[in-house]
């Protein structure tokens, strides 16, 4: 288990250690990565945990660096990356290791995920057919789940993966693109496990409360550009010519209609581009599945006023 902190004191303070204490059965190994924190959420996670191997970064350097450390900092089969804002059941591990030793084609296991209001933050992405991924469910009520139900990919904000997995996904060494900062990096991950074959299961039981202590961060003008500009690296690395070919009216329709909603924040560079095409011609060569394959997980158009939010 790899737990991500970032100024998390009050979350760990507010229950996240007492869950964390209440696993069962505990983690084989314990990992923190303190991503430029300027509180003192490490030394309290190291008090209830002191036999965690630790990563400290002197600045902050958001999820995706925050992740391939702590996945560096482990050598188990599986890895629970776990954000601080995240507190579990005591059966998550056990529920997620059991299906992961049982399904050898699954990357990617992970419960609901419920708000403090009890709506559902998370049940799995849902893919667009602008290469945009929505909450399943989100803002709603909690569904029935009574068996594990595959899905196009996980949030990482409590997720477990196997660890060939991620090997087989990452390019350069970077299993999470660096480059995207803290937004889109776990859809990212998805499409690219996606193009090896792996899939990703959402699993019955309790479900595990976020409470998104970051998410005011989205009301700032840079990190809005941020997620802009890594939806458009995504459809630069991950996506054929031809899937390039299908989804650019509703991708140009999906552009427009982000201009529109919020001009300042708008990006039409997609980062470094030499990057991008380094990271594609590695995605496009080792690629095994087919556009045919990928278009069944399409829902549809986003923008469409009436389907079904589901």
């Amino acid at each position: 288990m790899a737990v991500l902190l970032h100024n998390g004191a009050e979350h760990l303070k507010g229950g996240v250690l007492a869950a964390l204490s209440a696993l069962e059965p505990p983690p084989a190994e314990m990992a923190l990565v303190d991503d430029g924190s300027a509180d003192d959420g490490a030394s309290l996670f190291l008090e209830a945990f002191p036999e965690a191997s630790v990563a400290s970064h002197p600045t902050a350097g958001g999820f995706s660096a925050a992740a391939n450390a702590g996945i560096a900092l482990t050598d188990a089969p599986f890895i629970l990356l776990l954000n601080q804002d995240a507190t579990l059941p005591p059966d998550w591990l056990a529920r997620c290791g059991a299906f992961l030793a049982l399904h050898p084609k699954a990357a990617a296991v992970s419960g609901l995920l419920v708000r403090s209001d009890g709506a559902v933050d998370s049940a799995g992405h849902l893919l667009w057919n602008d290469w945009v991924c929505t909450e399943r469910h989100g803002g709603r009520a909690p569904p029935a789940l009574p068996l594990p139900e595959e899905v196009f990919g996980l949030s990482a904000t409590a997720t477990v993966y196997r660890r060939q997995a991620l090997l087989e996904a990452a390019v350069e060494g970077e299993v999470f693109d660096t480059s995207f900062g803290s937004y889109l990096e776990d859809v990212d991950l998805n499409i690219r496990l996606r193009h090896l074959g792996w899939e990703s299961w959402l699993l019955p039981g309790a479900p595990a409360r976020h409470d998104r202590g970051s998410s005011g961060a989205r009301r700032r003008l840079a990190v809005r550009r941020q997620g802009a500009r890594n939806w458009l690296a995504i459809l630069v690395k991950n996506l054929s010519r031809s899937e390039r070919l299908r989804a650019s009216f509703p991708c140009a329709a999906g552009w427009l209609w982000g201009l529109l909603r919020d001009p300042l924040a708008a990006a039409m560079d997609p980062g470094d581009e030499e990057r991008l095409f380094r990271w594609r011609e590695v995605i496009r060569a080792r690629r095994k599945v087919g556009a045919a394959d990928l278009r069944k997980w399409l829902a549809g158009t986003r923008l469409n006023p009436w389907r079904r939010r589901a």
